[in-house]
């Protein structure tokens, strides 16, 4: 009952943000429906890919991909506000819809998307994603890695919303 409660407050609070943020109308209905019944439903696979595959077209169709230079990490705001990003930007931006309005959270992963490549073997480090457990999501194209790709440096949820006038969880 505690968390049903906690998640009605963090529902009204994210919808009362500005208007850049979702809204529960523009997010996938049968996910919000499963979470208002008390049903479990964020731990396990299925539901983690129902809420990428969930978020990840609402942020692209306000967000274009425009690599910068460097891993500049910005405010999930800050992106939605300028409109576009990278794949950092996507996976912050994930990351903190999936924990505000989901109670998930997913990690911060940076990968050699390369396969052939070997991050110990100077393989270089192309592409930041999300995970929860052993599973990595591209944001960007929708698909699951298998768990055999290199991750070379893993942030959790919280170390990643806690850089100090970085990164806030809205």
């Amino acid at each position: 009952m505690k968390k049903i409660l906690m998640l009605t407050i963090l529902i009204m609070a994210f919808s009362g943000c500005s208007s850049l943020w979702p809204t529960t109308d523009e997010l996938h209905d049968n996910i919000f429906s499963e979470r208002a019944s008390g049903h479990n439903i964020y731990y396990g696979d299925f539901s983690e890919i129902l809420v990428i595959e969930d978020i990840s077209p609402w942020i692209m169709s306000r967000i274009v991909y425009m690599p910068d230079e460097g891993d500049k990490w910005d405010d999930p705001e800050v992106v939605l506000k300028r409109g576009y990003g990278d794949c950092d930007d996507f996976a912050i931006l994930v990351m903190n819809i999936a924990y505000v309005v989901f109670g998930i959270e997913f990690d911060l992963v940076l990968v050699d998307t390369n396969l052939v490549r070997i991050i110990e073997e100077g393989g270089d480090i192309n592409h930041a994603s999300v995970a929860i457990e052993n599973i990595v999501f591209d944001v960007y194209n929708l698909s699951r890695y298998s768990l055999d790709i290199p991750i070379a440096f893993r942030y959790t949820f919280w170390k990643v919303f806690n850089i100090p006038g970085v990164i806030n969880v809205v």
